[in-house]
């Protein structure tokens, strides 16, 4: 019986040639959402809304390329904290680039505005039963090179997150990280304290 025997050397180059082909594709940029992250401007705040960033958890995909939401995916490191290009508002869709099987969308709103202590404007929080908007809205059957519309209702004046999977979710508040997919934020414009108008003073009566 013929026998096999690994010597050291061949094991430290097994091991060599594992890391350069795996060490890359670890390093890859994720997919993260970009709501106003609490702890990003105050590290150690008491807020933990919005969970965004890779410090808070944040919702991630590794692999972005697999399928994404609306017509085209940005990767980033971590959480930008500033305006993007998702485009899920204006093309909703999923768009398989060679992902084949099933997806799930989830939605998070941020219905009841809970901006209070010990968050206050503009962080909020995804943490209640009701945040869950759209709960596993399955895709199915998609195939590579694909483009399916959907249609989910997402409102224009409250904070939200919508993530697409592979897999449904259970319990799910914006955090954890994800194989494939993409996450996408929408909040509204920050309203801005205007000055308050002068009156003008009367006009003159008019000259006989």
């Amino acid at each position: 019986m013929q026998q096999f025997r690994v010597t050291a050397t061949e094991g430290a180059w097994r091991i060599a040639a594992w890391l350069l082909l795996w060490l890359p594709i670890c390093l890859l940029a994720a997919d993260f959402g970009d709501a106003p992250d609490a702890r990003y401007v105050t590290p150690g705040s008491p807020c933990d809304g919005y969970p965004s960033t890779l410090a808070s958890d944040g919702a991630r995909h590794a692999d972005t390329s697999r399928l994404w939401l609306g017509k085209s995916v940005t990767d980033e490191p971590d959480s930008k904290q500033a305006g993007d290009e998702d485009d899920f508002l204006i093309h909703q869709q999923v768009t398989s680039g060679s992902w084949r099987g099933d997806a799930w969308i989830n939605v998070l709103v941020d219905r009841d505005g809970d901006d209070n202590f010990p968050c206050t404007r503009p962080y909020g929080r995804w943490e209640s039963d009701a945040d869950w908007t759209v709960r596993n809205l399955k895709v199915p059957n998609l195939v590579p090179g694909e483009e399916r519309g959907v249609k989910v209702p997402l409102p224009k004046d409250r904070c939200f997150r919508i993530t697409l999977t592979t897999r449904p979710l259970n319990n799910y508040h914006g955090r954890g990280s994800f194989a494939y997919g993409e996450t996408e934020d929408w909040c509204p414009a920050p309203i801005r304290e205007t000055a308050p108008t002068k009156k003008k003073p009367p006009l003159p009566p008019p000259t006989t």
